[in-house]
This record gives structure tokens, C-alpha cells and sequence, in this order.
């Protein structure tokens, strides 16, 4: 093999390696969000967000009146929930 043929081999397979990478570690489609009303509360939304990777469901009740002043929504966004990091040295092992 010619040494032109072992560098273009090289560069193939890092973008080979990029692209899984970037597959398994991307956060498109991480997370999926749904709101829906609550049963037992009357004027209470109940937010459900899943992480996709890690299987965990956040769950939290939202008042609509928290979200508004004077009948219109707020200007400002409110941070519902903190959801835990899964970034680099996070410990990422699932709880069984």
C-alpha cells in the first residue's frame, strides 16, 4: 500500500470514528417533553420529561397562574426542573 492510500485510509476511518461518536454522545433526541392536565387538580398542568439514554421521567406540577401576570404569560422563562448533568465524568451508571 502506497503511503497516499494509508493516509486517505486514516482520515476515512476518523471520520468514521467522528461519526459514531458524535452518535452516541449527541444530545439530538436526548430528551422527549409532554404536558398534560391534571386529573386531580383543576387549573394544574403536570409536565413529563424523559431522558431518552437514561430511562429517568421528571414529573412536576405547574400552576397555569404561576406562568402568567395579569392574563398574559410571563416575558421571562421560568426554569421548571433541574435536570442532572450526563456530561463527561458524570457517573452515568443506570440505579437498578
Amino acid at each position: 500500500m502506497d503511503p497516499v492510500n494509508k493516509w486517505l485510509t486514516v482520515i476515512i476511518m476518523f471520520m468514521i470514528a467522528l461519526l459514531i461518536t458524535i452518535n452516541v454522545k449527541g444530545g439530538v433526541g436526548q430528551y422527549a417533553f409532554e404536558t398534560r392536565p391534571s386529573t386531580v387538580f383543576s387549573g394544574i398542568d403536570v409536565v413529563y420529561v424523559l431522558d431518552t439514554k437514561s430511562g429517568d421521567v421528571y414529573v412536576k406540577l405547574i400552576d397555569e397562574d404561576e406562568l402568567q401576570f395579569n392574563k398574559s404569560p410571563r416575558r421571562r422563562a421560568q426554569k421548571l426542573m433541574e435536570i442532572p448533568s450526563s456530561g463527561y465524568g458524570y457517573n452515568n451508571s443506570r440505579k437498578y
